[in-house]
């Protein structure tokens, strides 16, 4: 392979030479550069290459650099842009900001400073575009919902398998929300991504990420039981899935002060099981927990231990605890303690028939205006696979 083809692409629009022969000795061991001496070479250029940083010189004859501006972001939104001006065009150059470009560098340009604003510019496109295939991949996965839901007859006839499929998609998309949110809120606090605001920026994509997965997977999961297709289990890590649940409520509750904090006795805790069917379990008693707090503030517990041959995890509440009377019906199906608005009954009836599933067990301890604790036992892998 090309070694050429696996560097972050440049392309150079100016219609000097000098200029565009430093850039392209500059750039050339980290980038493939490709050069342009005017703005509609460099239009067919970018429609080849898909750059990753277009440099664009402002005067230019003919079409200048303006001109050149508008034409790229016609074509591409998230290409990060940087203005090459001259002496006295700063007023220009601002223009050139308003109008959608991403930075600007003078002319003589000082090679530290212009190495260190393309890295800048690339990972900036980079970003860009992960949050835009988010966004696709978000559509797309709205779409397949709904060709599903409207041409599958068996969902409509399997009532409460059709209520749980909606109960279960709220969860993650609640996750995407919130992680949205936070990439929102960092992108208007700061005009230029860089240093940890940009790793922390690049953290939230990647939960994103994980949580549209999610979706998909519960998408399949339903698919394959509507087709009564057997599911099969895997081994994997309860404790790294954890993690990710808990670090995705944090991120839909960052406005209303609760809090989920996470105790873990080892790194690693391996179990084989069905990972959606356990994740949608862990996260609906999660979910509950946040649904527990009558005001915006909380702490919850999570704590995932090696408890002899099972994996023994706890989820602790503060909020506002259940009945005794109402604790023995709690997973039972469509029994809600919540508004009918707010519940359909079903979230600790699916915990309950997931965790019996897998062979586990799960308990619950609960008191009015004192919290509550659901206990969750699953045999350990190295159990199960002595038992074969």
């Amino acid at each position: 392979m090309d070694t050429l083809s696996l560097l972050p692409s440049i392309l150079v629009v100016d219609d000097m030479l000098g200029p565009r022969e430093s850039l392209r000795i500059l750039l050339k061991y980290d980038f493939h550069v490709h050069c342009a001496s005017s703005v509609d070479e460099g239009i067919e250029i970018l429609k080849d290459v898909n750059p990753e940083l277009i440099v664009l010189d402002i005067n230019m004859p003919g079409k200048n650099g303006l001109d050149g501006l508008k034409a790229i972001r016609d074509i591409d939104r998230n290409v990060a842009i940087v203005m090459l001006t001259g002496y006295g065009c700063l007023e220009t150059a601002q223009k050139a900001m308003r109008l959608g470009a991403n930075d600007y560098i003078n002319k003589p340009f000082d090679t530290n400073e212009m190495q260190q604003l393309v890295k800048r510019s690339v990972e900036y496109t980079r970003l860009a575009r992960r949050r835009e295939l988010a966004k696709k991949k978000m559509e797309q996965l709205n779409q397949r919902l709904e060709i599903e839901i409207s041409s599958t007859k068996g969902m409509a006839e399997l009532g409460q398998m059709s209520a749980e499929f909606v109960h279960d998609l709220r969860s993650p998309l609640t996750g995407i929300h919130g992680f949205v949110s936070l990439i929102s809120h960092e992108i208007q606090q700061t005009e230029k991504l860089q240093g940890d605001q940009l790793d922390l920026t690049k953290e939230y994509l990647t939960f994103i990420e994980k949580e549209i997965n999610r979706c998909y997977e519960l998408s399949a999961m339903w698919q394959d039981l509507n087709d009564k297709k057997r599911r099969s289990s895997d081994e994997f890590s309860i404790s790294e899935l954890i993690y990710d649940l808990v670090a995705g409520i944090n991120a839909a509750q960052q406005n209303n002060n609760i809090k989920v904090e996470f105790d873990l006795d080892v790194d690693e805790i391996a179990i084989i099981a069905d990972k959606v069917q356990i994740s949608r379990a862990l996260n609906n008693i999660l979910n509950n927990a946040v649904q527990s707090f009558t005001d915006a503030d909380g702490t919850i517990q999570v704590s995932c231990k090696i408890s002899g041959d099972d994996v023994e995890i706890d989820i602790t509440d503060s909020g506002c605890g259940i009945e005794q009377e109402k604790l023995d019906q709690i997973f039972q199906p469509y029994f809600t303690t919540k508004e009918v608005s707010k519940g359909t009954g079903l979230g600790l009836y699916i915990v309950k028939k997931t965790i019996e599933n897998h062979s586990g067990a799960i308990l619950v301890k609960s008191v009015p205006n004192g919290g509550t604790t659901f206990n969750i036992r699953i045999p350990l892998a190295a159990r199960q696979l002595k038992a074969v």
